[in-house]
């Protein structure tokens, strides 16, 4: 027999028509979460997309067609999943909160959803070809935790070669890291690398905390990522192998830091290549741009250091 809780049966989800719009403001989602016994864990980096604006940019960025398989990461309460699966052919929500991956299960088929399948797994350490399937067009939204926007479009760079775009949100200073140029504060190795390996581009910028449930303690940006389909010249693996080892030290010159990598018997012929190359043999990683990066590998790779 199912409890009803103000007038909505407690077991099989929130009933009533009003769900998707309740999930986009604070109160809505307070009850709910009260109504199905579920609190909100820090650890998973839970903050609720409430602006309806905001999600429909992430879908539009998208261009979600019907033949389209949408992979979410993060679902949470539902705020992109149902405006996704209202335009595309499929939609694969990825939540690592089991509480709420039953209630959204429930919920989809409730406002019915037929096109939703709700995953409860780990999204950074799932089989991604196994939960999307290796071919046919794919695309990826998320409001993303920040506790792993980095390693998840990493990751889907990585391991799912048949992605077409990736848009959602992230923290702020996370697109600002990606969007940085060399020679900036924010010039670091994942920007040169997530750079070889996708075209980023910021769509907005400043999207205040109180667009959110719980509010976090920094603001937003919404991004899209769309992964390179020409051929790269370096391999990618080889590619961050090079790029992380000219960033180990950012005190210390490239020459000093990819000694390391490659031995100091080839140090004297590195360091010229360097001068050669770039004017100076003390030249930092943060000065190069990814497509100095990219001849630096093929320097190294030509002499045998890679």
């Amino acid at each position: 027999m199912l409890e009803r809780v103000n007038g909505r049966k407690r077991g099989l989800g929130v009933t009533d028509k009003s769900y998707e719009r309740r999930i986009l403001t604070p109160s809505g989602i307070i009850g709910i979460l009260k109504e199905q016994n579920l609190t909100l864990k820090k650890r998973y980096g839970q903050n609720f997309l409430l602006n309806r604006d905001i999600a429909a940019l992430v879908i539009d960025a998208a261009g979600l067609r019907s033949s389209d398989t949408v992979l979410e990461i993060g679902p949470g309460l539902g705020a992109l999943t149902f405006l996704a699966a209202r335009r595309a052919g499929r939609v694969v929500a990825c939540e690592i909160d089991a509480g709420l991956a039953r209630l959204l299960e429930r919920q989809a088929v409730l406002l019915g959803y037929s096109n939703i399948r709700v995953v409860t797994a780990n999204f950074l350490k799932i089989d991604l070809v196994g939960l999307t399937g290796a071919s046919g067009s794919l695309k990826v939204i998320s409001n993303f935790p920040y506790n792993i926007g980095i390693r998840a479009v990493i990751r889907i760079i990585e391991e799912l070669p048949s992605v077409e775009i990736v848009a959602g949100t992230v923290q702020e200073e996370m697109a600002e890291r990606l969007m940085a140029r060399p020679g900036s504060k924010n010039y670091a190795a994942v920007s040169i690398y997530v750079r070889y390996m996708a075209n980023i581009t910021t769509l907005r910028t400043s999207v205040s905390p109180t667009n959110f449930f719980p509010a976090p303690d920094v603001s937003s940006a919404v991004i899209e990522v769309r992964p390179s389909s020409s051929p790269r010249p370096v391999p990618p693996g080889i590619f961050r192998k090079v790029v992380k080892a000219a960033f180990s030290s950012r005190r210390k010159s490239l020459v000093n830091n990819l000694s390391a990598l490659s031995g100091e018997k080839v140090r004297p012929a590195l360091a010229a290549e360097v001068a050669a190359r770039f004017g100076d043999e003390r030249v930092r990683a943060e000065e190069l741009s990814v497509e100095d990066f990219v001849a630096l590998c093929e320097t190294l790779s030509a002499a045998g250091v890679l």
